[in-house]
């Protein structure tokens, strides 16, 4: 039998490589795949234009959602496909967000997230306080000085 003291060191470097893994995701999904399409409406706009036309944000916005929608897909054939032998021999999981108020009480840590819905839950997280700071500190003030 293992001694806790071995165990503890590679349990520290196992989630040392979950989170370099999350934050890379976390860079890929809220950063690379809008910039990607902005960059996509940048050529499909040419040059010389100080403003984007109303069609070309169109094709940016609704590719972003279509590539995030085809990711959450993808993600889910990854986590259907690798808990497959699993939920053979299980009741399906009930989300705590998909649970009645009448239902069984939540215990915290009970049921944890896969993850994949870790990196995107991460990835929310991130985007929304680099977009904040952005927001509040950065951006300034959109009314006009005198």
């Amino acid at each position: 039998m293992a001694d806790s003291e071995d165990s503890t060191p590679e349990r520290d470097r196992g989630h040392g490589i979950r989170l370099a893994i999350a934050i890379v995701l976390a860079l890929g999904i809220g950063l690379a795949v809008p910039l990607l399409w902005v960059w996509i409406g940048s050529k499909l706009q040419g040059g010389g234009a100080d403003t984007v036309n109303s069609s070309t944000a169109a094709i940016i916005f609704a590719g972003i959602v279509f590539t995030y929608l085809g990711l959450l897909f993808c993600a889910g054939l990854i986590v259907a496909r690798g808990e497959a032998k699993e939920t053979e021999r299980r009741p399906p999981q009930r989300y705590p967000w998909n649970r009645s108020m009448r239902d069984e009480r939540y215990r915290p840590g009970e049921k944890r997230l896969s993850p994949i819905e870790s990196a995107f839950v991460f990835t929310t997280v991130v985007v929304t306080a680099a977009f904040m700071l952005w927001f509040f500190v950065l951006a300034g003030s959109p009314l006009p000085s005198q």
